[in-house]
């Protein structure tokens, strides 16, 4: 078999999956099914064998575990909040964050707030529109604001997936005697990814002010350097983060830096950042129920774990390195770190929320 014929049945894959996405509008899951029928009949015809298929599909099935139990307990954790009302607690705090300048209140919210909720599990796209709306903004920004986002901030919050698990990927390379030269770190990988993301966070932050606002918005002198100020304090974040060698945070501290840097720039420029003008009956009666820090406190209680486990070394190696719950099939070894990955202490963050938050 050529070296063309190759490549282009690497990439045969991923052009069906983008023809019945954006062509044929398919859904993403039964997308995924075809697509991987197809690349199974790529392996059968290429003399793989139907139980090696199973076998493979099978360990990537479990592999990506971690994807779809961080997927549910997030989704558990935000329905816990909803039932016990801190969520609408914490939705009324947001409100009185207005600010008096239009870029400024869309981006601290979308681009801020959501890179943070995503990186602790959260989904903007559901948090952020009732918000916006509240806001003035028109139900069809409101939407599409949080969206347009949430796939880039998704990559920005989750930066330690993809290169936690190219870095397992290639130490297995390694250790099969398939490459040549040594590993690359985790730090490297998160590094090279990194290096990207100041261009692509102050594209996104433009793009979305050009939605909300159009031209005559992107025109604006003012929103120009909001935007530009958002998207270089997060990618410098992401790249400053990854230099110190914590990856798995990159979400949370880049999302954190953006609310603290227009936070200070509201201040430098007179904006009145807290205004309570909007709030109804209701929405003062929901802030007399529960206090901010309690609605806060699984949120909270997630990021000292996230820190604990990977800010401090004896503990990232004893779960990321030594208890690694290994899960053989076939030939291949999944390791599983069912103490590291982020869905069990997300789950943990629920548990001892329990004791904080009141409930009827």
């Amino acid at each position: 078999m050529t070296d063309l014929l190759q490549f282009m049945l690497i990439l045969s894959p991923f052009a069906l999956a983008i023809y019945l996405l954006v062509v044929k509008k398919w859904k993403a899951d039964t997308t995924g099914i075809l697509v991987w029928l197809f690349i199974s009949l790529i392996a059968y015809i290429l003399s793989t064998t139907i139980p090696d298929i199973l076998t493979i599909s099978l360990a990537g099935v479990v592999d990506s575990f971690k994807i779809t139990l961080m997927v549910g307990a997030s989704i558990f954790m935000i329905t816990y909040m909803g039932e016990t009302g801190a969520l609408k607690r914490i939705i009324i705090f947001i409100k009185t964050l207005k600010g008096s300048h239009p870029a400024w209140q869309i981006l601290f919210l979308n681009f801020g707030f959501g890179c943070f909720l995503v990186a602790i599990g959260a989904t903007p796209v559901s948090i952020l529109p009732p918000i916006m709306i509240a806001l003035g903004f028109p139900p069809v920004v409101a939407v599409a604001l949080p969206a347009i986002g949430y796939d880039p901030l998704t990559t920005y919050a989750l930066l330690a997936i993809p290169a936690v698990v190219f870095t397992g990927e290639m130490n297995t390379l390694s250790e099969l005697g398939i490459l040549q030269s040594s590993a690359p770190t985790l730090q490297e990988v998160g590094m090279t990814f990194s290096l990207y993301m100041p261009l692509i966070s102050t594209g996104i932050a433009l793009s979305m002010l050009f939605l909300a606002g159009g031209w005559k918005m992107m025109k604006d002198p003012q929103s120009i350097i909001i935007a530009v100020l958002t998207g270089t304090t997060a990618g410098v974040t992401a790249v400053i983060s990854n230099f110190l060698g914590i990856v798995t945070l990159t979400g949370i501290l880049s999302g954190i830096a953006v609310i603290i840097v227009l936070g200070l720039f509201a201040l430098s420029q007179g904006y009145p950042i807290i205004n309570r003008t909007s709030l109804s009956e209701e929405d003062r009666h929901i802030e007399e129920q529960i206090s901010l820090r309690r609605a806060f406190s699984p949120w909270i209680l997630l990021i000292i774990f996230a820190c604990l486990t990977n800010l401090i070394p004896s503990v990232f190696n004893l779960l990321f390195n030594t208890l690694t719950f290994p899960v053989q099939i076939g030939q291949f070894t999944i390791k599983t770190r069912l103490l590291w990955q982020a869905y069990t202490w997300v789950m943990l963050a629920v548990a001892v929320s329990f004791l904080i938050i009141p409930t009827d």
